[in-house]
């Protein structure tokens, strides 16, 4: 049975936005004005306990998260974490390791494609989930303090070099339609400095006509280990929503993980 390699980061260990996740027991005690007392006696020791849970605040885009188009377009109605094509989070992972400094256009996405051997004749069924890979995750974690907010001024310095997506480059490859979901190890999928996040829209495809959009995840960790890409390329890769709230929802950490 080969093993399974956990891609995500907890959403208690990253909030770039500085809205951390907190969890705050509650116990079944009769103390709560609440909540009553729910006891469990040991059946041998007889000792009593009383029942615990508690309470979670998390914000949408804390730790590893999707991002759906109703994060960037009010008027993508109906495309959230709810409507998501869940066969789009099930897949063969196509790593894409992208270099330092370079911004990734067309050209520069079919030499990528190309020397994995993926054909550049458009699909009508998208076959991977597609990670790039900028290997800076390690890196943006490192800024971070006890809460998972980041030291802004240190963040900076690791996005400097980033490599990013060009609007040309997300519009090719969503033309190619090979992808069912997009990842990256970083916080946005953009050339630094690009105003607009246009390259981010066009890798969602938000299609509110027929319900569909392309998944986007971000902040996957683990892609420093050197030996990442050949462990991981082709594996399969799945990632998990859980139980979301039945509500419109535009983002919401996820749990990512190759077998």
């Amino acid at each position: 049975m080969s093993s399974e390699i956990n891609l995500t980061v907890s959403p208690d260990k990253f909030s770039i936005d500085g809205i951390p996740t907190t969890v705050k027991p509650r116990i079944f005690d009769g103390q709560d004005p609440v909540l009553p007392r729910i006891a469990f006696e040991h059946p041998h020791t007889r000792a009593t306990t009383c029942e615990q849970s508690a309470v979670v605040e998390n914000f949408g885009f804390n730790g590893t998260a999707l991002l759906t188009p109703k994060a960037f377009d009010g008027e993508c109605k109906g495309l959230n974490i709810d409507t998501i094509d869940r066969s789009r989070l099930n897949g063969e992972l196509l790593i894409l390791n992208l270099e330092p400094g370079i911004q990734y256009g067309i050209a520069e996405i079919r030499s990528l494609l190309e020397a994995q051997g993926i054909s550049l004749e458009p699909r009508s069924v998208p076959e991977y989930i597609v990670l790039f890979s900028t290997r800076l995750m390690k890196q943006v974690l490192e800024t971070t303090n006890e809460t998972g907010t980041p030291d802004y001024s240190k963040l900076s310095e690791t996005q400097k070099n980033r490599p990013g997506i060009t609007p040309d480059g997300a519009r090719y490859l969503q033309q190619l339609g090979l992808a069912k979901t997009f990842m990256i190890d970083n916080i946005s999928f953009e050339v630094p400095g690009q105003q607009g996040f246009h390259a981010t829209q066009l890798l969602a495809n938000p299609r509110p006509e027929n319900g569909e959009f392309t998944p986007l995840v971000y902040h996957i960790g683990g892609t420093d280990n050197e030996n990442f890409t050949a462990e991981c390329q082709g594996k399969n890769v799945r990632i998990e929503i859980g139980n979301p709230p039945k509500k419109e929802l535009t983002g919401y950490p996820v749990g990512v993980f190759a077998e």
